[in-house]
Protein backbone atom coordinates (compact mmCIF):
# COMPACT_ATOMS: atom_id res chain seq x y z
CA UNK A 1 0.00 0.00 0.00
CA UNK A 2 0.95 3.31 -0.87
CA UNK A 3 1.86 6.31 1.66
CA UNK A 4 -0.99 8.01 -0.37
CA UNK A 5 -3.32 5.21 -0.25
CA UNK A 6 -2.69 4.49 3.61
CA UNK A 7 -3.32 8.24 4.55
CA UNK A 8 -6.56 7.85 2.94
CA UNK A 9 -7.62 5.08 4.62
CA UNK A 10 -6.53 6.23 8.25
CA UNK A 11 -8.19 9.69 7.60
CA UNK A 12 -11.30 8.36 6.55
CA UNK A 13 -11.37 5.83 9.50
CA UNK A 14 -10.51 8.16 12.14
CA UNK A 15 -13.50 10.79 10.89
CA UNK A 16 -16.85 10.72 12.36
CA UNK A 17 -19.30 8.53 10.26
CA UNK A 18 -21.39 9.43 7.80
CA UNK A 19 -24.99 8.43 7.70
CA UNK A 20 -25.34 5.22 5.84
CA UNK A 21 -25.82 5.85 1.51
CA UNK A 22 -29.14 4.09 0.57
CA UNK A 23 -29.21 0.26 0.41
CA UNK A 24 -28.30 -0.90 -3.16
CA UNK A 25 -30.33 -3.59 -5.33
CA UNK A 26 -29.07 -7.01 -5.49
CA UNK A 27 -28.24 -6.35 -9.51
CA UNK A 28 -25.66 -3.70 -7.99
CA UNK A 29 -23.36 -6.20 -6.67
CA UNK A 30 -21.08 -8.42 -8.57
CA UNK A 31 -22.65 -11.32 -10.56
CA UNK A 32 -20.35 -13.56 -8.61
CA UNK A 33 -22.83 -12.41 -5.21
CA UNK A 34 -26.00 -12.23 -6.95
CA UNK A 35 -28.62 -13.90 -4.97
CA UNK A 36 -26.71 -15.14 -2.09
CA UNK A 37 -26.51 -14.11 1.64
CA UNK A 38 -22.97 -13.24 3.07
CA UNK A 39 -23.50 -15.24 6.16
CA UNK A 40 -24.08 -18.69 4.63
CA UNK A 41 -22.37 -17.75 1.49
CA UNK A 42 -19.40 -20.95 0.63
CA UNK A 43 -16.26 -20.54 0.81
CA UNK A 44 -15.51 -19.57 -3.37
CA UNK A 45 -12.50 -17.98 -4.41
CA UNK A 46 -14.70 -15.97 -6.94
CA UNK A 47 -16.84 -15.46 -4.33
CA UNK A 48 -14.57 -13.85 -2.14
CA UNK A 49 -13.02 -11.61 -4.51
CA UNK A 50 -16.82 -10.10 -5.50
CA UNK A 51 -17.09 -9.98 -1.94
CA UNK A 52 -13.77 -7.71 -1.54
CA UNK A 53 -14.81 -5.52 -4.63
CA UNK A 54 -17.98 -5.21 -2.91
CA UNK A 55 -16.54 -4.16 0.49
CA UNK A 56 -13.93 -1.89 -1.20
CA UNK A 57 -16.74 0.61 -2.35
CA UNK A 58 -17.01 3.02 -0.27
CA UNK A 59 -20.74 4.20 -1.92
CA UNK A 60 -22.26 0.98 -0.96
CA UNK A 61 -24.59 -0.16 2.21
CA UNK A 62 -22.76 0.10 5.10
CA UNK A 63 -24.28 -3.07 6.47
CA UNK A 64 -23.49 -4.81 2.83
CA UNK A 65 -19.98 -3.91 3.13
CA UNK A 66 -19.59 -5.00 6.48
CA UNK A 67 -21.32 -8.38 6.08
CA UNK A 68 -19.13 -9.01 2.74
CA UNK A 69 -15.86 -7.70 4.26
CA UNK A 70 -16.65 -9.90 7.26
CA UNK A 71 -17.09 -12.94 4.26
CA UNK A 72 -14.07 -12.19 2.28
CA UNK A 73 -11.81 -12.10 5.60
CA UNK A 74 -13.01 -15.16 7.16
CA UNK A 75 -13.31 -17.26 3.70
CA UNK A 76 -10.03 -15.64 2.26
CA UNK A 77 -7.75 -17.02 5.28
CA UNK A 78 -10.33 -20.33 4.97
CA UNK A 79 -9.50 -21.15 0.97
CA UNK A 80 -5.40 -19.39 1.26
CA UNK A 81 -4.06 -18.92 4.33
CA UNK A 82 -3.05 -15.99 6.74
CA UNK A 83 -0.18 -15.03 4.91
CA UNK A 84 -1.67 -14.93 0.75
CA UNK A 85 -2.44 -11.67 -0.72
CA UNK A 86 -5.67 -11.71 -0.91
CA UNK A 87 -6.38 -12.94 3.06
CA UNK A 88 -4.06 -9.76 3.62
CA UNK A 89 -6.05 -7.55 1.37
CA UNK A 90 -9.31 -9.09 2.87
CA UNK A 91 -8.09 -8.53 6.57
CA UNK A 92 -6.94 -4.67 6.00
CA UNK A 93 -10.19 -4.07 4.29
CA UNK A 94 -12.32 -5.73 7.08
CA UNK A 95 -10.64 -3.97 10.15
CA UNK A 96 -10.76 -0.56 7.80
CA UNK A 97 -14.65 -1.18 7.86
CA UNK A 98 -14.83 -1.85 11.18
CA UNK A 99 -13.12 1.12 12.08
CA UNK A 100 -15.34 3.24 10.17
CA UNK A 101 -18.13 1.83 11.97
CA UNK A 102 -17.15 2.31 15.15
CA UNK A 103 -16.16 -0.93 15.67
CA UNK A 104 -13.02 -0.45 17.54
CA UNK A 105 -12.63 -3.72 19.62
CA UNK A 106 -13.65 -5.73 16.58
CA UNK A 107 -10.70 -3.67 14.34
CA UNK A 108 -7.77 -4.35 17.22
CA UNK A 109 -8.49 -8.04 16.98
CA UNK A 110 -8.05 -7.79 13.27
CA UNK A 111 -5.08 -5.64 13.35
CA UNK A 112 -3.54 -8.51 15.81
CA UNK A 113 -4.30 -11.67 14.01
CA UNK A 114 -2.54 -10.05 10.81
CA UNK A 115 0.62 -8.70 13.83
CA UNK A 116 1.05 -12.18 14.42
CA UNK A 117 0.40 -14.32 11.41
CA UNK A 118 3.56 -11.51 10.10
CA UNK A 119 5.35 -12.50 13.06
CA UNK A 120 5.18 -16.11 13.00
CA UNK A 121 6.35 -15.65 9.35
CA UNK A 122 9.64 -13.63 10.63
CA UNK A 123 8.69 -11.07 7.88
CA UNK A 124 9.80 -7.78 8.90
CA UNK A 125 8.46 -4.93 6.64
CA UNK A 126 4.94 -6.44 7.22
CA UNK A 127 5.55 -6.91 11.12
CA UNK A 128 6.79 -3.19 11.50
CA UNK A 129 3.58 -1.88 9.22
CA UNK A 130 0.99 -4.23 10.80
CA UNK A 131 2.51 -3.50 14.20
CA UNK A 132 1.63 0.35 13.19
CA UNK A 133 -1.52 -0.41 12.16
CA UNK A 134 -2.63 -2.16 15.63
CA UNK A 135 -1.46 0.57 17.36
CA UNK A 136 -3.58 2.98 15.81
CA UNK A 137 -6.37 0.51 16.40
CA UNK A 138 -5.50 0.20 20.02
CA UNK A 139 -5.04 3.99 20.25
CA UNK A 140 -8.78 4.21 18.84
CA UNK A 141 -10.56 1.28 20.82
CA UNK A 142 -8.69 3.94 23.95
CA UNK A 143 -6.37 0.92 25.22
CA UNK A 144 -3.76 3.99 24.73
CA UNK A 145 -1.15 2.41 27.04
CA UNK A 146 -0.51 -0.70 24.85
CA UNK A 147 -0.89 1.43 21.78
CA UNK A 148 2.22 3.39 23.19
CA UNK A 149 3.65 0.05 23.99
CA UNK A 150 3.48 -0.88 20.59
CA UNK A 151 4.49 2.29 18.91
CA UNK A 152 7.57 2.68 21.13
CA UNK A 153 8.46 -1.30 19.72
CA UNK A 154 7.71 -0.20 15.94
CA UNK A 155 10.16 2.82 16.75
CA UNK A 156 12.97 0.83 17.79
CA UNK A 157 12.28 -1.63 15.29
CA UNK A 158 12.26 1.01 12.58
CA UNK A 159 15.49 2.79 14.26
CA UNK A 160 17.19 -0.31 13.87
CA UNK A 161 16.23 -1.43 10.26
CA UNK A 162 18.27 -0.49 7.24
CA UNK A 163 16.64 2.64 5.50
CA UNK A 164 13.73 1.60 7.80
CA UNK A 165 12.06 -0.89 6.34
CA UNK A 166 11.02 1.43 3.38
CA UNK A 167 7.89 2.46 5.46
CA UNK A 168 9.29 5.67 7.51
CA UNK A 169 6.35 7.68 6.61
CA UNK A 170 4.05 5.33 8.02
CA UNK A 171 5.88 4.44 11.57
CA UNK A 172 6.74 8.33 12.45
CA UNK A 173 2.71 9.91 11.76
CA UNK A 174 0.96 6.80 13.30
CA UNK A 175 3.42 7.39 16.72
CA UNK A 176 2.85 11.36 16.06
CA UNK A 177 -1.01 10.89 16.03
CA UNK A 178 -0.77 8.35 19.17
CA UNK A 179 1.21 10.64 21.44
CA UNK A 180 -1.20 13.90 20.07
CA UNK A 181 -4.31 12.47 20.77
CA UNK A 182 -3.26 11.57 24.25
CA UNK A 183 -2.37 15.18 24.64
CA UNK A 184 1.60 14.82 24.19
CA UNK A 185 1.57 17.20 21.52
CA UNK A 186 5.48 18.30 22.30
CA UNK A 187 6.28 14.57 22.11
CA UNK A 188 4.64 14.14 18.63
CA UNK A 189 6.10 16.90 17.51
CA UNK A 190 9.34 16.22 18.47
CA UNK A 191 8.72 12.60 16.95
CA UNK A 192 8.30 14.43 13.38
CA UNK A 193 10.50 16.89 13.78
CA UNK A 194 13.95 14.98 14.75
CA UNK A 195 13.43 12.84 11.58
CA UNK A 196 12.26 15.14 8.91
CA UNK A 197 14.76 14.03 6.50
CA UNK A 198 12.61 10.61 6.66
CA UNK A 199 9.66 12.81 5.57
CA UNK A 200 11.12 14.81 3.19
CA UNK A 201 9.85 12.41 0.08
CA UNK A 202 6.10 13.43 0.79
CA UNK A 203 4.18 15.69 -1.85
CA UNK A 204 2.31 18.23 -1.09
CA UNK A 205 -0.89 16.35 -0.80
CA UNK A 206 0.77 13.44 0.98
CA UNK A 207 1.63 16.08 3.88
CA UNK A 208 -2.38 17.70 3.79
CA UNK A 209 -3.71 14.55 4.20
CA UNK A 210 -1.12 13.53 7.02
CA UNK A 211 -1.72 17.26 8.69
CA UNK A 212 -5.84 16.69 8.46
CA UNK A 213 -5.19 12.96 10.23
CA UNK A 214 -2.99 14.37 12.83
CA UNK A 215 -5.82 17.32 13.48
CA UNK A 216 -8.59 14.59 13.52
CA UNK A 217 -7.05 12.45 15.90
CA UNK A 218 -6.00 15.53 18.30
CA UNK A 219 -9.51 16.91 18.36
CA UNK A 220 -11.40 13.51 18.81
CA UNK A 221 -9.59 11.32 20.59
CA UNK A 222 -9.43 13.01 24.13
CA UNK A 223 -12.80 11.48 24.01
CA UNK A 224 -11.87 8.11 25.09
CA UNK A 225 -8.17 8.74 26.23
CA UNK A 226 -7.06 7.22 29.33
CA UNK A 227 -4.84 10.14 29.84
CA UNK A 228 -6.90 13.22 29.03
CA UNK A 229 -10.40 14.64 28.92
CA UNK A 230 -11.87 16.50 26.01
CA UNK A 231 -12.38 19.44 28.60
CA UNK A 232 -8.41 18.99 29.53
CA UNK A 233 -7.59 18.82 25.33
CA UNK A 234 -6.32 22.53 24.68
CA UNK A 235 -7.59 23.35 21.05
CA UNK A 236 -10.56 21.84 19.66
CA UNK A 237 -10.55 23.73 16.60
CA UNK A 238 -9.74 21.37 13.93
CA UNK A 239 -9.02 23.42 11.31
CA UNK A 240 -6.69 25.48 13.66
CA UNK A 241 -4.73 22.36 14.39
CA UNK A 242 -4.43 20.93 10.59
CA UNK A 243 -2.91 24.41 9.88
CA UNK A 244 -0.50 23.80 13.03
CA UNK A 245 0.29 20.10 11.97
CA UNK A 246 0.52 20.92 8.34
CA UNK A 247 3.43 23.75 9.42
CA UNK A 248 5.06 21.15 11.44
CA UNK A 249 5.88 18.97 8.43
CA UNK A 250 6.24 21.58 6.19
CA UNK A 251 8.97 23.73 7.95
CA UNK A 252 10.02 21.08 10.31
CA UNK A 253 13.72 23.53 11.48
CA UNK A 254 11.07 25.92 12.45
CA UNK A 255 9.59 23.64 15.23
CA UNK A 256 12.79 22.38 16.11
CA UNK A 257 14.00 25.51 17.10
CA UNK A 258 10.95 26.47 19.21
CA UNK A 259 11.68 23.34 20.89
CA UNK A 260 15.48 24.05 21.66
CA UNK A 261 13.75 27.03 22.40
CA UNK A 262 11.65 25.76 25.64
CA UNK A 263 14.23 22.84 26.56
CA UNK A 264 17.00 26.08 27.13
CA UNK A 265 14.15 27.82 29.18
CA UNK A 266 13.69 25.20 31.14
CA UNK A 267 17.08 24.25 31.98
CA UNK A 268 17.91 28.06 32.94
Amino acid sequence: MSTAAWLRAVTRAAQTPLPPPAAVNDGDRPAAMAGLDPITAPADADIVAAALAHARDTSADRESRLLWGRYAYHNARTLFGDLHPAAVAASRIYQRILAEQQFTFDAVRVAQQRLHAFERARDQVQTLTSRCSYATALHRDGDCEQAEQQTALALRTWWASPHGLGHSAMVLLSAAAIRAGCGRTRTAVTTLVDHAAHLAHLDGSCRRMAARWLATIATTHPQQCQYTSAAASPDRDVLQQQVFWLSVLQTPQLHQRRSLDHQTGQIS
